[in-house]
């Protein structure tokens, strides 16, 4: 017979898990814990991971990242300790579960792009860690599960001193959208570009304010709406676009295309006042053409089917 009452049972967390404030504190915080490895970086990927690297002196090679965003072991010639992986815009690599090269390695999986952050591969050693700023509308906020247990001590109980930049930016560009004749796009702007500075300039690791914490309890509650409608812009998208991948996604963060005339088209887009981000400005001069051509597509739940076809209006001329 079922027992009925009492309180509500809780099956124990198979992970060890941390909140910092940013995904490049959860970075900084893992390599912490990593001293003394190798790691196989990915050859398309942001400088910003880089910088870290360098600022905890971890040894990294770089490793070939395919024109489809998969990941080829089999090329990854000199000898690694851990193999970090990124789940470009949302992607997944599950394919790499099981291989026997990997059973004796740490995997970090760089899952920025994404609010859901599982271990679909069932890496034996397994870090993974997410960016709440990438994909959502909070400030702040980066979880890491991991399936050992790291130490947390360089974690700062105050809070990052970008973030209140970040908050009056975020604030003055909703006042601006909603015609707030006080409020001009550069107020906005120079808001933004002021946390930028900060938090690049940060080495420190910092907890999340309970500001951040409510905003990512927010998003979570209406995750399933602005999933529903980030699938329905993709679909629209693939109908006139092909994406860069076939890769399964856990979560659709772009529509990312591949275009030769990348430049000119988000020239064209800008002049009608679409701004798309560029993933990303190959600032280390990596040898990899994803660098070059490659066009990402918000699609997110401020846009509609309306802006959709706005986008493919302009894109129509180049594909």
């Amino acid at each position: 017979m079922k027992l009925i009452g009492g309180e509500i049972e809780l099956k124990p967390e198979l992970y060890s898990i941390y909140y910092t404030d940013s995904g490049r504190s959860s970075l900084r915080l893992i390599l912490k814990n990593l001293k003394g490895k190798t790691v196989a970086l990915p050859d398309f990927l942001c400088s910003i991971i880089v910088d870290v690297f360098n600022d905890e002196n971890i040894k990294y090679f770089f490793y070939k990242v395919c024109p489809d965003l998969r990941i080829d072991i089999s090329l990854i010639s000199s000898a690694f300790d851990v193999l970090y992986i990124i789940d470009y815009f949302g992607v997944k690599h599950d394919y790499l579960g099981g291989q026997e090269l990997l059973k004796s390695k740490i995997i970090i999986e760089d899952n920025v792009f994404s609010p859901f952050i599982e271990n679909t591969a069932n890496f034996k050693n397994w870090i993974s860690f997410n960016s709440y700023r990438k994909f959502s509308y909070c400030a702040e906020g980066s979880l890491i599960k991991s399936s050992f247990n790291m130490d947390s001590k360089d974690i700062n109980p105050s809070f990052a001193n970008y973030i209140y930049s970040k908050y009056k930016a975020k604030e003055k560009k909703s006042f601006y959208l909603e015609d707030n004749t006080d409020i001009t796009e550069m107020d906005y702007l120079n808001l933004f570009e002021e946390g930028d500075r900060l938090i690049d300039k940060q080495k420190e690791i910092y907890s999340v304010s309970p500001k951040g914490y409510y905003f990512i309890q927010k998003y979570q509650n209406e995750i399933n709406s602005d999933i529903s409608i980030r699938d329905n812009n993709f679909l629209i998208l693939k109908k006139w676009l092909s994406p860069i991948t076939e890769l399964p996604y856990s979560f659709k963060s772009f529509f990312v295309f591949y275009t030769k005339e990348r430049d000119n088209l988000r020239r064209d887009l800008y002049n009608n006042n679409i701004f798309l981000p560029v993933h990303w400005p190959n600032i280390l001069n990596i040898d990899n053409d994803l660098y070059k051509n490659l066009l990402s597509i918000p699609i997110d739940s401020r846009y509609s089917e309306e802006e959709m076809q706005r986008i493919l209006l302009i894109v129509s001329k180049y594909c």
